[in-house]
Protein backbone atom coordinates (compact mmCIF):
# COMPACT_ATOMS: atom_id res chain seq x y z
CA UNK A 1 0.00 0.00 0.00
CA UNK A 2 1.22 3.37 -0.45
CA UNK A 3 -0.46 6.20 0.57
CA UNK A 4 -0.92 8.80 -2.64
CA UNK A 5 0.63 11.93 -2.47
CA UNK A 6 1.67 15.04 -4.98
CA UNK A 7 4.90 16.69 -5.54
CA UNK A 8 6.60 18.61 -3.26
CA UNK A 9 4.47 21.89 -2.35
CA UNK A 10 7.23 24.38 -2.27
CA UNK A 11 9.20 24.49 -6.00
CA UNK A 12 11.84 27.12 -5.38
CA UNK A 13 15.06 27.69 -7.49
CA UNK A 14 18.67 26.73 -6.99
CA UNK A 15 20.40 29.99 -6.16
CA UNK A 16 19.17 31.20 -3.17
CA UNK A 17 20.47 28.03 -1.51
CA UNK A 18 23.50 28.02 -2.95
CA UNK A 19 24.53 31.68 -1.84
CA UNK A 20 23.27 30.63 1.95
CA UNK A 21 25.63 27.19 1.56
CA UNK A 22 28.27 29.32 1.41
CA UNK A 23 27.95 31.10 4.57
CA UNK A 24 25.91 28.98 6.80
CA UNK A 25 25.63 25.35 5.78
CA UNK A 26 23.22 24.23 8.88
CA UNK A 27 21.23 27.18 7.86
CA UNK A 28 20.79 25.67 4.54
CA UNK A 29 20.07 22.71 5.87
CA UNK A 30 17.42 23.87 8.81
CA UNK A 31 15.70 25.46 5.17
CA UNK A 32 15.77 22.17 3.17
CA UNK A 33 14.29 20.26 5.99
CA UNK A 34 11.67 22.98 6.25
CA UNK A 35 11.40 22.73 2.86
CA UNK A 36 10.66 19.00 3.07
CA UNK A 37 8.10 19.49 5.67
CA UNK A 38 5.88 21.85 3.14
CA UNK A 39 3.21 18.97 2.87
CA UNK A 40 1.34 16.98 5.63
CA UNK A 41 4.19 14.29 4.96
CA UNK A 42 7.40 12.80 4.00
CA UNK A 43 8.32 9.53 2.84
CA UNK A 44 11.83 8.04 3.45
CA UNK A 45 13.23 5.46 1.71
CA UNK A 46 16.36 3.27 2.53
CA UNK A 47 16.79 0.02 0.57
CA UNK A 48 14.14 -2.03 0.61
CA UNK A 49 11.78 -0.02 3.42
CA UNK A 50 10.07 2.83 3.06
CA UNK A 51 8.42 4.79 5.72
CA UNK A 52 5.78 7.32 5.67
CA UNK A 53 5.61 10.17 8.18
CA UNK A 54 1.79 11.77 8.09
CA UNK A 55 0.39 14.24 10.07
CA UNK A 56 -2.91 16.06 9.19
CA UNK A 57 -5.52 17.91 11.77
CA UNK A 58 -4.29 16.70 15.02
CA UNK A 59 -3.89 12.60 14.02
CA UNK A 60 -0.50 11.17 13.32
CA UNK A 61 0.60 8.14 11.32
CA UNK A 62 3.77 6.40 10.90
CA UNK A 63 3.31 3.61 7.93
CA UNK A 64 6.24 1.25 7.48
CA UNK A 65 6.50 -0.73 4.25
CA UNK A 66 8.93 -3.47 4.66
CA UNK A 67 7.77 -5.05 1.11
CA UNK A 68 6.29 -8.52 2.48
CA UNK A 69 4.97 -6.95 5.55
CA UNK A 70 3.96 -3.39 6.89
CA UNK A 71 3.31 -1.77 10.06
CA UNK A 72 1.15 1.10 11.13
CA UNK A 73 0.92 3.41 14.44
CA UNK A 74 -1.79 6.26 14.26
CA UNK A 75 -1.36 8.68 17.22
CA UNK A 76 -4.69 10.82 18.26
CA UNK A 77 -6.24 12.56 21.32
CA UNK A 78 -3.44 10.94 23.74
CA UNK A 79 -3.43 7.52 22.22
CA UNK A 80 -1.46 5.37 19.85
CA UNK A 81 -2.77 2.51 17.62
CA UNK A 82 -0.74 -0.16 16.26
CA UNK A 83 -0.83 -2.87 14.50
CA UNK A 84 0.65 -5.35 11.48
CA UNK A 85 0.38 -6.64 7.95
CA UNK A 86 2.36 -9.61 6.57
CA UNK A 87 1.98 -10.64 2.55
CA UNK A 88 0.80 -13.97 2.27
CA UNK A 89 0.15 -15.28 -1.13
CA UNK A 90 -1.52 -13.14 -3.06
CA UNK A 91 -3.36 -11.54 0.27
CA UNK A 92 -2.38 -9.59 3.68
CA UNK A 93 -3.17 -11.22 6.33
CA UNK A 94 -3.43 -9.36 10.12
CA UNK A 95 0.31 -10.63 11.87
CA UNK A 96 -0.28 -7.76 14.75
CA UNK A 97 -3.91 -7.61 16.26
CA UNK A 98 -4.51 -3.93 16.57
CA UNK A 99 -3.34 -2.86 20.19
CA UNK A 100 -4.05 0.42 21.68
CA UNK A 101 -1.55 2.79 24.40
CA UNK A 102 -2.44 5.94 26.43
CA UNK A 103 0.81 8.07 25.72
CA UNK A 104 2.31 9.29 28.63
CA UNK A 105 1.41 12.48 30.11
CA UNK A 106 5.69 13.52 29.88
CA UNK A 107 5.01 12.73 25.55
CA UNK A 108 6.13 15.24 23.73
CA UNK A 109 3.63 14.63 20.76
CA UNK A 110 0.72 15.54 22.99
CA UNK A 111 1.69 19.14 22.93
CA UNK A 112 3.29 19.26 19.26
CA UNK A 113 1.58 21.19 15.98
CA UNK A 114 2.07 18.85 13.08
CA UNK A 115 4.78 20.94 11.95
CA UNK A 116 6.80 20.25 14.68
CA UNK A 117 5.19 16.93 14.98
CA UNK A 118 6.99 16.10 12.03
CA UNK A 119 10.12 17.24 12.41
CA UNK A 120 10.31 15.75 15.26
CA UNK A 121 10.15 12.36 13.87
CA UNK A 122 12.13 13.47 10.73
CA UNK A 123 15.28 14.31 12.60
CA UNK A 124 15.09 10.36 14.57
CA UNK A 125 15.61 9.24 10.78
CA UNK A 126 18.28 12.14 9.70
CA UNK A 127 20.52 11.69 12.74
CA UNK A 128 20.24 7.98 13.89
CA UNK A 129 22.10 7.58 17.21
CA UNK A 130 22.25 10.77 18.09
CA UNK A 131 21.45 12.61 21.69
CA UNK A 132 19.17 15.17 22.27
CA UNK A 133 18.63 15.46 18.56
CA UNK A 134 14.46 16.53 19.90
CA UNK A 135 15.62 19.58 20.95
CA UNK A 136 18.72 20.72 18.68
CA UNK A 137 20.63 19.95 15.48
CA UNK A 138 24.12 18.16 16.15
CA UNK A 139 27.28 19.76 14.53
CA UNK A 140 29.98 20.86 13.30
CA UNK A 141 28.37 21.86 9.78
CA UNK A 142 30.71 21.88 6.42
CA UNK A 143 30.10 22.13 2.84
CA UNK A 144 31.96 19.54 0.49
CA UNK A 145 31.12 20.91 -2.95
CA UNK A 146 27.21 20.98 -3.12
CA UNK A 147 26.99 18.19 -0.48
CA UNK A 148 26.16 19.06 3.50
CA UNK A 149 28.44 17.50 5.92
CA UNK A 150 27.24 17.35 9.39
CA UNK A 151 30.05 15.71 11.69
CA UNK A 152 28.84 14.61 15.23
CA UNK A 153 30.99 11.67 17.81
CA UNK A 154 31.84 9.38 15.02
CA UNK A 155 28.92 9.93 12.51
CA UNK A 156 29.02 11.62 9.81
CA UNK A 157 25.94 12.65 8.09
CA UNK A 158 26.11 14.12 4.09
CA UNK A 159 23.06 15.54 3.01
CA UNK A 160 22.42 16.24 -1.14
CA UNK A 161 19.12 18.59 -1.79
CA UNK A 162 17.12 18.22 -4.68
CA UNK A 163 16.25 21.64 -7.37
CA UNK A 164 13.18 22.39 -5.22
CA UNK A 165 15.52 23.02 -1.80
CA UNK A 166 14.19 19.84 -0.37
CA UNK A 167 16.58 17.14 1.07
CA UNK A 168 16.68 14.91 -1.44
CA UNK A 169 19.36 12.18 -0.19
CA UNK A 170 21.20 11.20 2.81
CA UNK A 171 24.74 8.93 3.47
CA UNK A 172 25.32 7.84 6.74
CA UNK A 173 29.10 7.01 7.74
CA UNK A 174 30.13 5.64 11.15
CA UNK A 175 30.25 2.40 13.01
CA UNK A 176 27.95 -0.03 14.61
CA UNK A 177 24.03 -0.63 14.04
CA UNK A 178 23.65 2.97 11.70
CA UNK A 179 27.00 2.51 9.86
CA UNK A 180 26.69 2.91 6.52
CA UNK A 181 23.09 4.02 5.39
CA UNK A 182 21.31 5.38 2.31
CA UNK A 183 18.43 6.98 2.40
CA UNK A 184 16.35 9.36 0.45
CA UNK A 185 13.32 11.50 0.95
CA UNK A 186 10.26 13.26 -0.84
CA UNK A 187 7.54 15.60 0.37
CA UNK A 188 4.31 14.42 0.40
CA UNK A 189 0.89 16.11 0.24
CA UNK A 190 -1.66 13.25 1.02
CA UNK A 191 -5.14 13.67 -0.46
CA UNK A 192 -8.14 13.44 1.86
CA UNK A 193 -8.68 10.52 0.23
CA UNK A 194 -5.62 8.68 1.32
CA UNK A 195 -6.13 9.83 4.80
CA UNK A 196 -9.67 8.04 4.90
CA UNK A 197 -8.15 4.92 3.90
CA UNK A 198 -5.47 4.90 6.65
CA UNK A 199 -8.45 5.47 9.06
CA UNK A 200 -10.87 3.07 7.09
CA UNK A 201 -7.66 0.18 7.35
CA UNK A 202 -7.90 0.93 11.60
CA UNK A 203 -10.98 0.16 11.43
CA UNK A 204 -10.70 -3.46 9.78
CA UNK A 205 -7.87 -4.01 12.04
CA UNK A 206 -9.92 -3.24 15.53
CA UNK A 207 -12.69 -5.77 14.13
CA UNK A 208 -9.98 -8.50 13.15
CA UNK A 209 -7.78 -11.01 14.72
CA UNK A 210 -4.28 -12.33 14.18
CA UNK A 211 -4.25 -14.09 10.61
CA UNK A 212 -7.34 -12.70 9.39
CA UNK A 213 -7.12 -11.79 5.84
CA UNK A 214 -7.20 -7.99 5.16
CA UNK A 215 -8.22 -6.12 1.94
CA UNK A 216 -6.76 -2.82 1.41
CA UNK A 217 -9.52 0.08 0.97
Amino acid sequence: MSVEGSNPVLTLPDSDLASLTDQDPRQVFELALSRTLSGNGVRIREADRADQLICEDGTYWLVQDFGDSFSFERQKDGQSEVFGLIREGESWRLSTPLTKTVLPERDLSRYLNATDWLRMQLKTFLFPGQPDILFDIPGPWARDGETLVCTSDNSVFRFSLSEAGTLASEEVEGSGEFADRSMTFEPLQVSKTGLQRLDQLFSIAADAKAGHKVTFP
